[in-house]
């Protein structure tokens, strides 16, 4: 049960009705009609409650406080279908941010107590929007909480734009050596300025839960597409950007164990992904996942992970595997720093894609800096070595060094999401002069409050 739906539904309708029950002819108005079925919902008289909400409705039926105060009662009937609908119809009818606010929470609850707890997460979103202070947005928060841990379905959703210095991955130099000859790189090669388009969503569905284990399955995915500005046209007019158009659907299932200061989990998933729109690799993981909670103020995170690579194109295989750590620690001045530190290695026939990376990164969250901005910060070095190739035939080396600022505007809202605003700058030095890279993006993603 909402509690905190229904305690905002019966002061936002306390709000509207200021006129006390007292009719000479004996007949009720309009206001003290509303204010007579508050009271009686107050006091527990659902059937009483919805024949005057039905009165009122017979004079206008597109009387918004008289279809919430329908719903309320049709809902503490246990009519959840018609209180769904009375919501609903006081949507569709609402003309203020506060009728809007007081339909959709209604109908949020009435498909709460059907037990559709999916779409009572889409009507708190709608109501958050039109919240009229922050007290009640912190309501919604909790009450869309208690829904996400009753509901077996999880989604998640993000979208993004970035410009960047470079969407195509090009190299920051004009020319490379190559068997004692200078080669010029061909512009479409070079760095390109754009705009990089991104979407991403996740589907979990809880299958078993107890108080010890959880056992899930989901899909998820990613799309990304660049668009150039008008200078790299002007510089690359060869260059397709939908040649780097990419998409990945990966499906996966998910086992947790409550285990002793913390939590143990296992996946195996398999993901498939596409490359200008033709098929570009398949990709089969298992992994495992600890995380420690020795303290409130600590986290500490390890995972091993091993799998198979297949490149549908070229034909190529290969053999991965990766293990991390990383420490959180939550300070005394609400601030928080994560350290973490990554390994992985591909095994391949193909020397061009056997590697090695090893990586550090350092994030620093300074939390609210003002009362509409937060703000974290991170640093990241990365190692990467890749076997001998025609172009590199000791081998390549890339270390690559990486600055994320992340800008946070909580107070910014609409439909339970917020901006988040990236920037970042990265510079890739290597013993080949083509991968020597710069790149400098502002990614603005949209991201769920709740």
């Amino acid at each position: 049960m909402l509690v905190g739906i229904v305690r905002a539904i019966i002061i936002a309708a306390l709000f509207f009705v200021t006129v006390p029950v007292s009719a000479q002819d004996g007949r009720l108005t309009r206001d003290e009609g509303r204010n007579f079925a508050v009271q009686l919902l107050q006091s527990g008289q659902a059937a009483a409650a919805k024949a005057i909400a039905e009165g009122l409705l017979s004079a206008d039926p597109q009387d918004v406080i008289a279809l919430i105060l329908l719903s309320q009662a049709e809902r503490n009937l246990g009519n959840f279908q018609t209180a769904r609908q009375a919501g609903q119809a006081a949507w569709a009818y609402a003309t203020t941010d506060n009728d809007r606010f007081v339909a959709a929470t209604v109908t949020a609850q009435a498909f709460s107590s059907e037990e559709k707890y999916t779409r009572a997460q889409f009507w708190l979103r709608r109501a958050s929007n039109f919240a009229p202070n922050d007290a009640m947005v912190e309501t919604l928060a909790r009450d869309y909480s208690t829904l996400r841990r009753v509901n077996p379905l999880q989604f998640n959703l993000q979208f993004g734009v970035a410009p960047s210095s470079n969407i195509n991955n090009g190299s920051s130099v004009d020319s490379i050596e190559f068997g004692g000859l200078t080669f010029l790189l061909s512009p479409s090669a070079r760095n390109l300025s754009g705009y990089e388009i991104s979407a991403s969503g996740e589907l979990v569905y809880r299958i078993h839960e107890d108080e010890r284990r959880r056992t899930s399955v989901g899909a998820s995915a990613l799309i990304l597409r660049y668009v150039m500005t008008d200078q790299s046209r002007e510089l690359a007019p060869n260059f397709d950007p939908s040649d780097r158009a990419f998409n990945r659907l990966e499906l996966f299932a998910r086992r947790d164990w409550a285990a002793n200061l913390g939590l143990i989990s296992a996946e195996i998933e398999f993901s498939a992904s596409t490359l200008g729109g033709d098929p570009y690799s398949t990709e089969t993981l298992i992994g495992i996942k600890r995380i420690w909670l020795p303290s409130e103020s600590t986290r500490l995170d390890g995972a091993l992970s091993i799998g198979s690579l297949n490149y549908i194109q070229s034909g190529d295989t290969a053999q991965v595997w990766s293990g991390n750590l990383s420490w959180q620690k939550a300070l005394t001045n609400d601030d928080s720093v994560r350290l973490s530190t990554y390994f992985g290695r591909t095994y391949s026939e193909n020397s061009s894609i056997a590697s090695t990376t090893k990586s550090i990164h350092a994030t620093y969250d300074l939390g609210s800096i003002a009362e509409t901005l937060s703000l974290n910060v991170g640093l990241g070095y990365q190692w990467r070595d890749f076997g001998p190739s025609t172009l590199a035939p000791f081998g390549r080396e890339d270390r690559k060094t990486s600055l994320n600022i992340n800008l946070g505007f909580p107070d910014v809202e609409y439909f339970g999401f917020t901006p988040v605003v990236q920037f970042e700058a990265q510079t890739t030095e290597s013993n080949i002069a083509r991968y020597q890279t710069e790149a400098v993006s502002f990614d603005i993603s949209f991201r769920s409050s709740f």
